[in-house]
């Protein structure tokens, strides 16, 4: 039986619910993480995280490397999105005019799968991640269990009265796994579903990679991730559900060949 989209978003929206309450009543987190928080019993200055978050490779791989993966791949998708509408003859060069004409067929054939992806680069970051700004949760690494400043208190919970808080906290949900989870949406650029089901895994293995490394040098818990997990996938569906079948989508699907990206 299939399930309508509104379901869908329904039925996700109580399984991250869940997951939150899962973590808000039990102490995954801290068990999690004390295993990347080398000699948590010893004293401040031989403590230290499994992975260092300013080892230049692996910043530069999964987090400079990683964002700017995701950058570039909103860009081209934007960029073939609006060209997908201009028309060759606002061109006043006959070779420009020729080459556009030669490229607009593509453009228009990968407009759908483009906007979706522009859409869930652009949305997925800015909802999300965006929600870091009113959960006033910090970082591991802030927290005075892994040597911060800042009371452990998770997100639904009560700062103690005589606690020194600072800056407000900004670690709940994850920001960076946020650009990797956004890929979720080639699901929905593909037709075939053997396609589908590589992309939807795709987005899930480098939302989960980027997520883990900030997990693994302290600046997420494991929860951060889950959570952004489910509520990139909300996201994904709702901006589908309001888009992806628009007509001015529609052109270019006839005829398209089994596993080639949705048009």
């Amino acid at each position: 039986m299939k399930i309508s989209f509104s379901r869908q978003i329904i039925l996700y929206v109580l399984l991250l619910a869940g997951v939150i309450a899962v973590f808000e009543m039990t102490d995954i987190d801290r068990q999690v993480q004390d295993k990347f928080y080398v000699h948590p019993g010893e004293k401040k200055s031989a403590r230290r995280w499994l992975v260092n978050k300013d080892e230049p490779v692996g910043k530069g791989v999964f987090y400079i490397g990683a964002k700017a993966l995701v950058i570039v791949i909103g860009i081209t998708c934007g960029v073939v999105t609006v060209a997908s509408f201009i028309k060759p003859s606002v061109f006043k060069y006959r070779r420009i005019v020729a080459f556009a004409s030669f490229l607009q067929p593509y453009m228009i054939k990968y407009r759908k799968p483009c906007l979706l992806m522009c859409l869930s680069i652009i949305f997925v970051p800015l909802i999300v991640a965006g929600a870091k700004k009113f959960t006033n949760v910090h970082t591991p690494s802030q927290t005075i269990p892994y040597g911060g400043d800042r009371p452990y208190v998770k997100v639904m919970e009560r700062f103690p009265k005589d606690a020194y808080l600072g800056s407000r906290g900004e670690g709940y949900p994850a920001g960076h796994a946020t650009g990797g989870f956004a890929m979720m949406m080639l699901y929905f650029a593909f037709n075939d579903r053997r396609w589908k089901i590589l992309g939807l895994l795709a987005g899930l293995t480098m939302g989960w990679v980027m997520g883990l490394y900030q997990t693994l040098n302290g600046q997420h818990f494991l929860s951060h991730t889950f959570v952004t997990m489910i509520a990139s996938w909300i996201v994904i569906l709702i901006i589908y559900r309001l888009v992806g079948d628009r007509e001015f989508l529609k052109i270019g699907t006839r005829d398209q060949e089994p596993g080639t990206m949705t048009s």
